[in-house]
């Protein structure tokens, strides 16, 4: 019974406009194949009214200081919860492991980083 069940769900790695990444392969193809673009770049499915078609709780999260009012939301209602987490498409993941190297030369977060366009969407 779904009614039951305590869980918490997290989806993040979207973009807060209708441009959607998978981040990790969009990271890979920025650092490490010259910015070309290839499957990352993504229309998604609105996970917080996936959710609720099923009848969980969906929260969505677009700024930082709504992160731990939600998920203080979450934690206190009774049944499973899904958090929708908007994450900017130029956003990168720190560390991160390149291909072909040990864990040893991991690249840490810059100091500092400029903002990288985006692709458009393809259509």
């Amino acid at each position: 019974m779904i009614d039951a069940l305590a869980l918490i769900f997290i989806a993040a790695g979207l973009a807060f406009d209708v441009l959607g990444c998978l981040g990790m392969v969009r990271q890979w193809q920025e650092m490490f194949f010259n910015q070309r673009y290839s499957g990352s770049i993504l229309s998604g499915p609105d996970f917080v009214r996936v959710a609720e078609a099923y009848g969980i709780l969906g929260l969505r999260v677009t700024e930082p200081e709504e992160v731990s009012p939600t998920i203080a939301q979450a934690i206190a209602h009774p049944g499973p919860v899904l958090i929708d987490f908007r994450i900017p498409p130029h956003e990168n993941v720190y560390p991160m492991v390149g291909p072909g190297v040990a864990l040893e030369q991991m690249i840490r977060r810059p100091t500092t980083a400029a903002p990288r366009p985006m692709p458009e969407p393809e259509t």
